[in-house]
């Protein structure tokens, strides 16, 4: 408590001893012109980890997965025909895809909002662009 008294004590003293100093007319002026102007590097620019034609490329494997899974028949190789696959039958967790069944709302619902998280990243990605252009 009583470094505390004397602390204060010690700051009342010293802020009614300390006076307002006014720097001199050309201070800013002497200040800019010691300061040395470092050259910026150009910055880089991003490239993507993935390119467009790699985006393209995992689109159109998705997208053929995608329609051999929902309308093409399997035919199995020989190699694989050979195996025994009777246990699968056995899981009910695999059966499980087969009582799924989305309603028309949620299926609009979901293709809606993909758009719209896709036109916000084309919004976001476009104004990022701009700001790092005018830096």
């Amino acid at each position: 408590m009583k470094a505390d008294k004397n602390i204060e004590d010690f700051t009342k003293f010293m802020m009614k001893e300390a006076t307002v100093e006014m720097p001199s007319e050309n201070f800013v002026t002497k200040v800019m012109n010691t300061i040395q102007v470092e050259s910026i590097p150009a910055l880089k620019e991003n490239k993507p980890l993935i390119t467009v034609a790699g985006w393209v490329i995992i689109s159109l494997f998705f997208v053929t997965i995608c329609t051999l899974v929902l309308f093409g028949t399997y035919e199995s190789p020989s190699l694989i025909s050979n195996l025994d696959w009777s246990f699968m039958n056995e899981l009910p967790s695999l059966s499980i895809i087969d009582r799924i069944h989305f309603s028309s709302t949620f299926n609009f619902s979901f293709i809606l909002f993909s758009i719209l998280v896709i036109l916000q990243l084309v919004v976001i990605k476009n104004y990022v662009n701009k700001e790092n252009r005018t830096l």
